[in-house]
């Protein structure tokens, strides 16, 4: 039986913290072949050093955003299955061959996605923009690093939007519902999610306008794509 080779991009930007966790827990993965790429967004820290150590893909580029990052592992990637994680999160060791699997028996659907679960970093406290519920149960909203995509899709749907800072993921969810992408669904957690004092996530105000563009934009296509019919 074939075993499509899957592609990970992890972007990373002075993620010295946690990103040895994160890395190890993509190469302990029970699904092979895996390609792990590690994009290197102009840190500064021990990262580079830190991605050099282990068996995998390493690319540098300016400082130009995570959007950018992501974009620049899906051009290198080899495989016909694309994934994402981030510097600060950690899998659970079978959430490739879960995913895979899911896809395999849903040819029609172009992304899988699983459920996650969110964690507080020991030592931290709870961030302004979170409530404790968070840290109760496994949550199912759309989150880049819960996907696995067919390689293909970017052709159809396009990239990550780098004007987005924080809700270029957003915009390419929006973009994949906007023409009917099907959507395999693992529907327990596989990704775990670590809230602490430096996640992007707490842009609340600047994530909160980003959506509020992306919701927007969203409709416009949908008028121009019924305007056409």
């Amino acid at each position: 039986m074939n075993r499509p080779l899957v592609s990970v991009v992890l972007p990373v930007f002075n993620g010295e913290l946690f990103l040895s966790e994160a890395i190890e827990s993509v190469l302990a993965q029970t699904w092979s072949p895996v390609e792990l790429i590690v994009v290197d967004d102009g840190s500064t820290d021990r990262s580079a050093e830190i991605a050099r150590g282990y068996p995998l893909t390493y690319l540098h580029q300016e400082n130009s955003g995570v959007a950018a990052a992501r974009n620049r592992g899906i051009e290198a990637a080899q495989g016909e299955l694309v994934s994402f994680v981030d510097q600060d999160d950690v899998w659970l060791p079978d959430k490739l061959e879960r995913q895979v699997a899911a896809l395999r028996a849903d040819r029609a659907a172009g992304i899988c996605s699983c459920r996650f679960e969110m964690f507080l970093q020991p030592g931290d406290e709870l961030p302004d923009w979170a409530d404790v519920s968070l840290l109760q149960g496994s949550h199912r909203t759309p989150q880049v690093g819960t996907l696995l995509v067919r390689s293909e899709l970017f052709d159809e749907v396009g990239l990550f939007d780098t004007s987005y800072v924080a809700a270029n993921d957003t915009d390419w969810f929006l973009r994949t519902r906007d023409v009917g992408v099907r959507v395999a669904i693992v529907d327990e957690p596989l990704q775990r999610y670590r809230l602490h004092s430096g996640n992007a996530s707490a842009q609340k105000e600047l994530i909160q306008r980003e959506h509020m563009r992306a919701l927007r934009t969203s409709v416009r296509r949908k008028k121009a794509a019924a305007a056409g019919d």
